[in-house]
């Protein structure tokens, strides 16, 4: 049992999907302590406070951003 455990291990390593993840959370890290998320939806919200239902297409527009900046996308 213990000898295939390094093939297990360089398997899951060498897994193309699995390579996305702790960039995806570092992504997710940086973005939290650069606050840089909360001021894009602030600063939308300001740009399309007045329009009827302009928080949903801020919250819609910062999401698309975002996704395409941490690589959601490929998701």
């Amino acid at each position: 049992f213990f000898a295939f455990m390094p093939y297990r291990i360089m398997s899951i390593m060498e897994n193309s999907i699995m390579m996305a993840g702790p960039m995806f959370i570092f992504m997710g890290n940086v973005l939290q302590i650069t606050k840089l998320a909360e001021q894009l939806l602030e600063a939308m919200g300001e740009l399309f406070g007045r329009v009827r239902g302009g928080v949903a297409v801020s919250t819609i527009l910062v999401g698309c951003l975002l996704a395409a900046s941490t690589g959601v996308v490929g998701a």
